[in-house]
């Protein structure tokens, strides 16, 4: 039940996202995303039902086709569920970074301060890498910075030498 409950998230987040969907386009997206899990139509589409009985999601027929829609309801339900998924992820990396305080080496306070505002800004920009072109400039500055870190190092081991 539990995968159930997640598979809801997971579809409102979607239907979020991308304004509208059909169940197999919910299918295949989140076969895409994980690259692995496919859920099966007999998971999907009783789901869509609940939550459109519910009125969360609405649907409107194209032919045999069925595409689903979040309702103002279920555009707020999701926006909630957004920040807080936001709001723990955040809290749950402040955690881990605590806690490894004690199991690593004492690092610099002014880079363990850099690695908060990058992880700070990569929490940030999350919610915006479904936009391509957010995620691509993403991707490159993250690319970007660890070229330059390990240029620093390449540079230390060559004065090292």
């Amino acid at each position: 039940m539990a995968g159930m409950g997640l598979l809801r998230i997971v579809i409102l987040r979607m239907l979020r996202e991308k304004g509208e969907l059909t169940g197999y386009d919910i299918i295949k997206e989140i076969e895409r995303r994980t690259g692995y899990w496919r859920p099966s139509p007999g998971t999907v589409y009783p789901l869509l039902r609940d939550l459109e009985s519910r009125g969360i999601v609405a649907r409107r027929e194209e032919g045999r086709r069925k595409v689903y829609y979040l309702t103002p309801s279920g555009r707020e339900l999701a926006s909630r569920l957004e920040e807080a998924r936001v709001s723990l992820r955040r809290d749950y990396e402040r955690f881990v970074e605590a806690a490894s305080v004690l199991l690593e080496s004492e690092i610099p306070e002014d880079v363990v301060e850099a690695m908060r505002e990058v992880k700070a800004a990569i929490a940030e920009a999350e919610v915006h890498l479904s936009n391509r072109g957010v995620r691509e400039k993403v991707v490159e500055a993250l690319r970007r910075a660890a070229r330059d870190i390990r240029h620093a190092l390449d540079s230390q081991r060559v004065a090292e030498f």
